[in-house]
C-alpha cells in the first residue's frame, strides 16, 4: 500500500524537457541540503562534534583506565607486602626507614636548649637579652632547617610519611570523582579498590612505625630499610602515575594542527549531517525524475529497493 503511493505518472518529454526537469530536481536537492546545513550550523554544531568524537573519547578513556590498572596491579602486591612487614620491623629498622624521626628529635633538642638559655634569672638585663637572642636564633635555625628538609623530601618523594598521606588523599579524591569507571563489581574487586584499601593501612602502619622508631640503627637495619624504601618508592611511583593517567586522560582531546583545521572540521561534520538529514528528500527528487520515465511494471521493480536505499 505504501509503495503504491510512490508510483509516479508516466510523462512523455522531449530532450529539452528532461534537462529542464533535471535542473529543477537538482535545485530542490541543493536547497534541501542548504536548509539542513543551516539547521546544523545554527543549532547542532557542538552536539554533532560530541557525537563524532564520542567513540574516540570513549576508546582513549578506556585505554587510559587499562594503563592505570596495569600500574596498580603491579603496585598492589608490593604495598600489601610492605603493609604486612611494617608491624614486625625492629626499632632500628623503623628509625632507618624514617629519618624524619631523627630530625624531629634534633628540633626538640634545639628547643630544649633554647629554653635552657632562658632559665637563668640572676643574670643582668643585658646578658638576659643576649641569651634570648641566642635562643631565638637557635630555634629559628632548627625550624628553618627542618622545613627546608621537609619541602625537599616532599618534592623528591623521600619522606614516605608525607608522601603516603598525599598519595592517599589524591587517590581518595579520584575514587570519589571517577567511581563509576574505577570501582569493580561486588564479587570482583578492581585494582583501584585494592589500592584504596591498602593505602589507609600503610598510612596507619607508618604512623605506628614512626612512634616505635628509636636509635641506634645498625648496618643490617639500614640495608633492610633501604630495600623497603626502594620497593615502596617504586610502588608509590606506579600509583602516582596511575593517578596522573586517570586525571589527565578521561578522554584524549583532538588537537588542531593547522589554524583553519578546527573550522573546516565543523563544516565537514555539518555538511555530512545535512546530507543525511536531506537524504530522504533527495531520494524522492531522484525518484520523481527517474520514475517519470519508467513504465508501471518497471516502477514496481524499482520501488522494491526503496527500503534498502533509505537504510
Amino acid at each position: 500500500m505504501v509503495l503504491r503511493r510512490l508510483y509516479v505518472p508516466e510523462k512523455r518529454m522531449t530532450f529539452g524537457g528532461h534537462l529542464e526537469e533535471l535542473r529543477q530536481r537538482i535545485i530542490y536537492c541543493i536547497l534541501a541540503l542548504l536548509a539542513a546545513a543551516v539547521i546544523g550550523f545554527l543549532f547542532l554544531q557542538d552536539p554533532l562534534m560530541k557525537l563524532v568524537l564520542g567513540p574516540h573519547i570513549k576508546a582513549s578513556a578506556e585505554r587510559a583506565r587499562v594503563v592505570a590498572f596495569h600500574n596498580l596491579e603491579r603496585a598492589n602486591p608490593v604495598l600489601e607486602e610492605i603493609a604486612g612487614k611494617l608491624p614486625g620491623l625492629s626499632r632500628g629498622v623503623c628509625f632507618a626507614l624514617l629519618p624524619e624521626v631523627e630530625r624531629e628529635q634534633t628540633v626538640i633538642d634545639s628547643v630544649a636548649f633554647s629554653l635552657s638559655l632562658l632559665r637563668s634569672a640572676d643574670e643582668s638585663p643585658e646578658r638576659a637579652r643576649e641569651k634570648m637572642k641566642e635562643a631565638a636564633r637557635s630555634l629559628v635555625r632548627a625550624i628553618t632547617s627542618e622545613v627546608r628538609r621537609e619541602l625537599a623530601e616532599v618534592e623528591t618523594g623521600e619522606n614516605f610519611s608525607v608522601r603516603l598521606q598525599a598519595v592517599r588523599e589524591k587517590f581518595d579524591r579520584l575514587m570519589t570523582k571517577q567511581s563509576s569507571r574505577l570501582i569493580g563489581w561486588p564479587w570482583k574487586k578492581s585494582p583501584a579498590d585494592v589500592t584504596a584499601r591498602l593505602l589507609p593501612v600503610l598510612v596507619k602502619e607508618f604512623e605506628a612505625a614512626k612512634k616505635r622508631a628509636a636509635p641506634p640503627a645498625g648496618e643490617e637495619d639500614r640495608k633492610t630499610a633501604a630495600t623497603l624504601s626502594e620497593k615502596l618508592g617504586e610502588a608509590l611511583g606506579r600509583v602516582e602515575k596511575a593517578i596522573d593517567t586517570l586525571q589527565s586522560s578521561r578522554g584524549a582531546k583532538i588537537v588542531a594542527i593547522k589554524y583553519t583545521e578546527q573550522f573546516f572540521s565543523y563544516i565537514k561534520i555539518v555538511l555530512i549531517f545535512a546530507f543525511f538529514l536531506a537524504h530522504p528528500f533527495i531520494l524522492w527528487q531522484v525518484w520523481l525524475f527517474i520514475g517519470a520515465g519508467l513504465y508501471p511494471h518497471e516502477q514496481k521493480i524499482a520501488l522494491q529497493f526503496v527500503p534498502f536505499s533509505l537504510a
